[in-house]
């Protein structure tokens, strides 16, 4: 199984230096994108033959019609191939349009291997099997792999690209490509295909959604991947900005656990549903367990055939998943984490917390595990939220107030808990409270956490407040989650220093 970096530049000179670098990076191939190279550059590209000859690479000339940046006929395309060829490539990209253009097993192209390849942009197409017929017929015997890549519009695609490597072990490559696709390259050795493609360095991405050979390296321990590997991830909408990778990530490889930690950007419940019976029903994925984010943590309820621990049930909410072979149970570790946070950073203990007045913007997930937690020690809770009927409802299952989001900054308690997404990456300079609502004798805590120092913290610390970050929150029910799933206990320092390090970036 071939971990693959792409290296793409508009100079010969860069593209070898970075294929060099690559290579001697730990990546096993590097594909040379061609068709990124500025006018007059090719001649420069077989010139440096007698060095990039020396180094197993892949020589692609993607069309602009499959993502890439050639216009060329399928004639001067051939001349290309062929002449990488002789310049030393181990392999080429050739397209399934380009089987039109002559005999590709014999000459120049017979001395090295052939990634038959198809690129759809629009999304999974609907004739799979026969594409796949097609680009091993293209291969033909000579050494190399079918490619087929497509445009992921919902994350459970990742799973099938798994599943088409592992039909033709060592002979195929599938991606799903965006970040629903994760799956389909951190998890290839899975799959059992010829490799997966990565990026050579950060922000030098040649399709969407791949990861960086860095990453791919250290925190997806690509080398040390195996069928025994347990998949854990973060489901939610969005998750790309989730710190949850990198501490999980983290503590799976100082504690010893051959496990990996993936993001899953998940937006509607269909979604929801296809990704865990789609991991159910592939028992070889050894699915450990996930982490729930919004929108899901109501919605993934109803998945936990084998039971729903007794806080979360009262809270409505889980933010947990445990997934063995006997099936799902959900948690809520939410709750003590917030109120684990309240206590050391804002010194809110039970008994301070009892008849206080809180403020608590949201009627979600993470409120309902809050407002269970603040009425569960007796203190006083007003739920505002944009939508009027959810905070009245939230209101009533809990024995609270609700008011009016509009006259929110009219509130009169003591302690103003954010538990909306408002000033959340990307949309870090929005406020789910106007300055006018914060006072000085007022003790603001935003359980957002990235960033760490959100719009509403900004103005609530002009405004005299006392202040939380959502860091504590995160690393308590991220800690509790670590538990549930392998009943051992989490390096909390070493979690909070990788946040800490993460947001100051």
């Amino acid at each position: 199984m071939r971990l693959i970096a792409s290296v793409a530049s508009p100079s010969a000179e860069a593209m070898v230096a970075g294929a060099l670098a690559s290579l001697a990076s730990g990546a096993d191939l590097a594909e040379l994108r061609l068709d990124a190279l500025a006018e007059g550059q090719l001649e420069a590209m077989w010139l440096a033959a007698p060095v990039i000859s020396r180094v197993p690479w892949i020589a692609t000339l993607r069309s602009a019609d499959e993502g890439g940046a050639c216009r060329r006929d399928p004639r001067s395309r051939r001349e290309i191939l062929l002449a990488a060829a002789r310049a030393g490539a181990g392999f080429l990209d050739l397209e399934l349009r380009d089987a039109v253009s002559g005999d590709w097993t014999t000459g120049a192209a017979a001395r090295v291997g052939l990634i038959a390849s198809h690129h759809n942009l629009a999304g999974l197409p609907a004739n799979v099997g026969e594409l796949l017929m097609q680009l091993d017929a293209l291969r033909g015997r000579c050494p190399g792999a079918a490619k087929l890549a497509w445009a992921c519009n919902e994350a459970s695609e990742g799973l099938l690209a798994l599943d088409l490597m592992r039909a033709a072990p060592g002979e195929r490559i599938a991606i799903a490509m965006g970040e629903k696709g994760i799956v389909s390259r951190v998890l290839a050795r899975k799959g059992q295909g010829f490799g997966t493609f990565c990026t050579a360095s950060i922000g030098s991405a040649t399709a969407p959604g791949q990861v960086g050979l860095s990453a791919m390296l250290t925190e997806y321990r690509w080398r040390d991947q195996s069928d025994a590997t347990q998949l854990f991830g973060v489901l939610g909408n969005p998750v790309n900005h989730s710190l949850s990778p990198a501490i999980f990530n983290a503590q799976f490889r100082s504690a010893g656990l051959n496990a990996l930690y993936l993001p899953v950007r998940l937006e509607s419940e269909g979604e929801l549903a296809n990704w865990i019976d789609g991991c159910r029903r592939r028992p070889w994925l050894n699915t450990g367990g996930f982490s729930v984010t919004v929108p899901h943590k109501r919605a993934v309820l109803q998945h936990a055939d084998r039971g729903v621990d007794p806080l979360a049930r009262r809270i409505g909410a889980a933010n947990t998943l445990r997934v063995s072979a006997n099936g799902v149970t959900a948690h809520n570790t939410d709750c003590a984490g917030a109120l684990a946070a309240l206590e050391s950073g804002l010194g809110y203990t039970p008994d301070r917390l009892r008849g206080a007045q809180a403020t608590v913007l949201g009627a979600g997930g993470v409120a309902r595990a809050i407002v269970a937690g603040l009425v569960g020690v007796g203190a006083h809770v007003v739920i505002y939220n944009r939508s009027a009927d959810r905070a009245r409802d939230l209101a009533s299952e809990f024995d609270c107030r609700a008011g009016d989001w509009d006259v929110r900054h009219r509130h009169s308690g003591e302690l103003l808990v954010n538990c909306t997404s408002v000033g959340m990456t990307p949309l870090a300079e929005d406020t789910p409270m106007p300055a006018e609502g914060l006072r000085p004798d007022l003790a603001v805590f935003d359980t957002v956490y990235n960033p760490r120092e959100t719009m509403l913290l900004k103005l609530a610390r002009k405004a005299g407040c006392r202040t939380l970050d959502g860091v504590a929150m995160f690393v308590a029910q991220a800690a509790a989650q670590y538990r549930i799933w392998t009943n051992s206990t989490a390096d909390v320092a070493e979690f909070t220093r990788i946040v800490t390090d993460r947001l100051a970036v």
